[in-house]
């Protein structure tokens, strides 16, 4: 049987953790901390509820911060063990793992970061330019 792949695709070597992995994956009691592969199997009411949720025909894109009834019913779990309060629509994402939710942690402190620095250099460009006693249209108009 023909390989369906190109000879460029068989070429490229698998990378060293995907060599790392298959030499884990043959060790007895050894624990893989693969991306998204747990230690146990699925448990089966969580099998059945996949398949329940295929056969009502929820086979499309969530939005990017996770369906609205899972993010509320992850705010109720909270209230009722934790005794904490949550807004579902601000304060709740559901990522597909915590490689995902750690990156998006880290984007959003680098761009508040960088707003933050956008915001305060402005105001010290706008205050020079008034203690200079002109404006930036005004500065225009003198160069052109």
């Amino acid at each position: 049987m023909r390989n369906p792949l190109s000879d460029k695709i068989v070429s490229i070597q698998p990378s060293g953790i995907r060599k790392f992995f298959d030499i884990v994956s043959e060790m007895k009691d050894a624990i893989s901390l693969g991306f998204g592969e747990p230690d146990f199997d699925t448990p089966w009411h969580i099998r059945d509820e996949g398949i329940y949720s295929l056969e009502k025909g929820r086979t499309f894109y969530t939005s990017n911060a996770g369906l609205k009834e899972l993010k509320i019913e992850i705010c109720n779990y909270l209230k009722r063990r934790f005794d904490v309060e949550y807004d579902y629509n601000k304060e709740v994402m559901v990522t597909v793992g915590g490689s995902e939710a750690i990156d998006i942690a880290l984007r959003v402190r680098f761009w508040l970061t960088v707003c933050r620095l956008r915001s305060s250099s402005k105001k010290k460009i706008n205050s020079v330019l008034q203690r200079k006693n002109y404006s930036r249209r005004s500065h225009r108009k003198r160069r052109f």
